[in-house]
């Protein structure tokens, strides 16, 4: 389970939300390019990634001890990191690169599979 931090993730202190929001971009380690689809998870909270990677939950801070922020996508290899909390803080960003995971010899891919989210919705012709 290998994947980078970009910068500190750092705590915003914002007013106004009843949990802590954590954001942040989730990307491909070799080329940069943003990750959709990519799950994002803190304790129960969970969402996916958008088009342009961009990720944005709200979490339970519990008793403000640091909870691991865990980023899945089909294809990479999982990341997991974990998010400081202090009492105070209302946001906290993060950006995330995966790394590409090489397919296993017993383990197909289907070509058409592969990226699809970056090729956008198929168009049936009329």
């Amino acid at each position: 389970m290998r994947g980078r931090l970009l910068g500190a993730l750092g705590a915003l202190a914002l007013a106004g939300c009843g949990g802590v929001q954590v954001q942040g971009f989730v990307r491909d380690e070799a080329t940069g390019e943003p990750l959709p689809g990519a799950e994002v998870r803190v304790g129960e909270a969970r969402t996916a990634s958008s088009l342009t990677g961009f990720y944005e939950l709200e979490v339970d801070p519990r008793d403000g001890r640091p909870q691991p922020l865990t980023v899945r996508r089909a294809g990479y290899h999982t990341s997991s990191v974990l998010v400081p909390f202090s009492p105070e803080a209302r946001a906290v960003h993060g950006d995330l690169e995966l790394r590409r995971r090489e397919p296993r010899q017993d383990e197909a891919v289907a070509p058409e599979l592969e990226d699809t989210a970056q090729e956008g919705p198929e168009q049936d012709a009329y």
